[in-house]
């Protein structure tokens, strides 16, 4: 029981689809793992390959799982979903239920009714429900969006990627960057030099692969259409890169931050219709 709550915390961190079949027979896997608790002085490491092993079966055998990306990200949240209610369980039987418990090779016993550690349980996944509500990024659920910018009276329009990764800001305004190709941009600057752009910065960036600065400048607004309308946000900077972004029909790459100041332009102007 205990297992299959700790999976339907995977899929409320992960926000993905699940087949309850699949994660009733992973958590009955992880019970029968749990019998390694009778087992004595397996050494450390030993007992480390061997949870880790247990662990990706679970994941394994309770999501579909179609790229080494995608197993990492399960796996992740459900080992974070152990630690949280492993830590909440142990509070609880420190200070309500002491000499309750039993710890050996990683697992830990409590000697409770079924009823407490039902309602203990579901407690713990209400907090992680909590928890994962609190930090989840207030950017939509979609990844293509409709987008415009706006520069001294002209304006371009295209498509705009979201990803979750880029958090990307001007680190002496804190305002989001747009990351655009310098084609899809080019009619907003043209007859102007890059370095003659409105607040013209070179944004110091980092990515898995290096790192460096990226020419960018202060638009008047960008607008993205989602929820059934175009949504701005002022002064956002645009990064200017000659790479192509990624393959596909979009030319510009949208960060949660520029989300986080559209929550707050709306916010200004009492819209009050931006859903999270």
């Amino acid at each position: 029981m205990v297992n299959y709550l700790l999976l339907r915390a995977d899929t409320v961190i992960t926000g993905c689809n699940f087949k309850t079949w699949r994660l009733f027979l992973s958590a009955c896997l992880g019970g029968i793992f749990s019998l390694i608790i009778y087992i004595d002085n397996i050494p450390i490491y030993l007992n480390i390959i061997i949870k880790i092993s247990f662990l990706s079966v679970m994941v394994i055998t309770a999501f579909k799982i179609n790229s080494l990306k995608i197993f990492l990200k399960h796996f992740a949240a459900f080992s974070v979903s152990n630690f949280i209610f492993g830590g909440i369980m142990l509070a609880v039987n420190i200070l309500f239920l002491p000499e309750t418990s039993l710890y050996n090779n990683g697992i830990i016993y409590f000697d409770i009714d079924i009823l407490s550690l039902t309602i203990a349980s579901i407690i713990c996944y209400m907090v992680l429900n909590l928890i994962n509500k609190h930090i989840k990024t207030k950017s939509p659920p979609k990844s293509i969006y409709p987008i415009k910018i706006t520069y001294k009276s002209k304006t371009v329009e295209g498509k705009a990627l979201f990803d979750s990764g880029n958090t990307l800001c001007d680190c002496f305004s804190g305002r989001p960057v747009i990351i655009a190709e310098k084609e899809f941009i080019k009619n907003l600057l043209r007859n102007e030099k890059t370095e003659n752009a409105e607040k013209f910065r070179l944004i110091p960036f980092s990515t898995i692969s290096g790192n460096g600065t990226l020419p960018s400048f202060m638009s008047d607004k960008a607008e993205v259409f989602f929820s059934g309308k175009w949504h701005e946000a002022n002064n956002i900077f645009i990064g200017i890169t000659d790479k192509k972004i990624i393959s596909g029909s979009y030319s510009a790459l949208l960060g949660a931050p520029f989300f986080e100041s559209v929550q707050t332009n709306n916010n200004n102007n009492s819209e009050g219709d931006y859903e999270i």
